[in-house]
């Protein structure tokens, strides 16, 4: 991931992984901008602010797809990685708009701190692929709580892990039927 490096230096990596895994039919997904990420600011409003300031431009979207190759295009448009608590504002005319200019699929990343409306408005946009891993870890993370809590003496991880890995499923389940994806595959 070359996001945090300048645009120039980003293009160099990017086409190097791209040179790479081309040549093994292997596609790669490469983010621009900057998105945000959770302990930037515990701030929900400092956080926003802090990602309108990072976001991709559609120009710079669309000149690094032609000078990288890339097959997904994970560009900042509002979302926060690590968020808990769904705040983040989709720029759904960005997302347009580079979806426009670009062409290729474009993926979301940090969705876990979008609600469920601004994300179907950015797959209306042109979202193709969206990442929720926050989401899933919390739910995991908070049935083995549940579980150890109530039953400390626990000592069988299949007991703890089982239930948790179900509670996992169930978050997936419910993103893809959000997501309107149920069916699809």
């Amino acid at each position: 991931d070359g996001s945090k490096l300048p645009f120039d230096e980003n293009v160099e990596m990017t086409k190097k992984v791209v040179e790479m895994a081309h040549a093994c039919d292997i596609p790669v997904e490469a983010e621009l901008g900057q998105i945000g990420k959770m302990g930037d600011s515990d701030e929900p409003g400092v956080a926003l602010e802090k990602v309108k300031e990072s976001m991709a431009v559609p120009e710079e979207a669309l000149k690094f797809v032609e000078l990288t190759e890339i097959d997904f295009l994970a560009a900042a448009v509002g979302t926060i990685h690590g968020c808990r608590t769904p705040f983040a504002k989709l720029d759904i005319p960005r997302i347009e708009r580079i979806r426009e200019l670009t062409g290729v699929p474009l993926v979301l990343h940090g969705a876990s701190g979008a609600n469920d409306e601004e994300i179907k408005k950015g797959i209306a946009a042109g979202i193709c692929k969206i990442n929720i891993d926050t989401r899933i870890r919390m739910k995991f993370t908070e049935k083995m709580r549940e579980i150890i809590k109530t039953n400390s003496e626990e000592i069988d991880p299949r007991k703890i892990l089982g239930p948790a890995k179900e509670a996992a499923k169930e978050i997936i389940r419910d993103r893809i039927r959000v997501f309107g994806c149920s069916g699809k595959a």
